[in-house]
């Protein structure tokens, strides 16, 4: 059974996204002149933590969809943490209590097992956002983990993966951003496209180089991958203005892994690798940031 059914969803959408984003806030600004630098990033974080992300969990939560993710900290570049935390972040895909997606740009997709450097920042705070947060409580609706919860400054780009080379052991840092309109990427997306990030390393098919971007298309991963992007029979997907698209349900199985499916994911759905450095040097460079910015 499709869903088709569009009220209320417009308005709840966008107070996620403005909840999100940090509307009005310093935040905002960082986009206007193009993508943030790594100072940008650093002086927008209220902790920098370097981990394992070690569980998720997608869940149907006031007419929203959000994702928890469990991180175990391995250290802290900058503030102070548990050892074991909790993020939630706006979208993810549930099959309860229909089958939904919520996705949009920069949104935070980890999973279990994914090592990362997080540059994270509180719940906005500008008069803006607080007063949305209080047209959304006099109207009933509840505080959910996603609007209470520390969460990666301006979703993906605030995420930095440290990818392992499986022949020599040295960890080297990227920051992974996708590309995949029209696409539900999942934590088990996601995974392969590590997989495949960390055997390109092995192979020196992508080498330690700042200011070089890597692309991984992802339907070059084969039959699997491509089952992973196709939306299940029935499963709608929230657009950027809040509507419910429903999906119809695949006539035909999927051809083989050789030949692309044309339902599988847009043409220019991929992933892209770029700023890739040592773990070390990496590291040492958000330092110097934090060091220099308390004196």
């Amino acid at each position: 059974m499709l869903m088709t059914r569009t009220r209320r969803w417009g308005a709840l959408f966008a107070s996620g996204l403005l909840a999100l984003t940090g509307v009005g806030g310093a935040r905002a600004t960082m986009l206007i002149g193009g993508e943030p630098t790594l100072e940008r990033l650093v002086r927008s974080s209220v902790a920098i933590c370097q981990g394992e992300v070690i569980a998720s969990e997608s869940r149907f939560v006031n007419r929203r969809i959000e994702t928890t993710y469990t991180i175990r900290a391995d250290r802290y570049l900058r503030g102070t943490g548990d050892e074991t935390f909790e993020m939630t972040v706006f979208g993810g895909a549930v099959e309860e209590p229909l089958p939904l997606a919520m996705v949009f740009d920069r949104m935070v997709v980890l999973s279990p097992g994914q090592d990362v450097i997080l540059f994270l920042e509180g719940p906005p705070n500008t008069p803006e956002a607080q007063a949305l947060a209080a047209q959304a409580l006099d109207a009933g609706a509840e505080l959910t983990p996603a609007a209470t919860s520390l969460r990666p400054v301006l979703g993906e780009i605030g995420v930095f993966t440290i990818l392992t080379d499986p022949s020599t052991g040295s960890r080297h840092v990227t920051q992974l951003r996708y590309s995949a309109r029209g696409a539900i990427l999942t934590p088990d997306v996601n995974s392969r496209v590590l997989q495949e990030a960390e055997r390109r390393l092995s192979l020196r098919d992508i080498e330690p180089s700042l200011g070089r971007s890597d692309k991984i298309e992802l339907l070059d991963l084969a039959r699997p991958l491509s089952e992973a992007l196709r939306r299940p029979p029935g499963l709608s997907a929230v657009t950027a203005d809040g509507s419910l698209v429903p999906i119809p349900q695949p006539t035909a199985e999927p051809p083989p892994a050789a030949s692309a499916s044309p339902g599988a994911a847009p043409e220019d759905a991929h992933a892209t690798l770029s700023h890739l450095r040592t773990l070390d040097d990496f590291a040492a460079e958000i330092n110097d940031l934090v060091a220099e910015e308390g004196r």
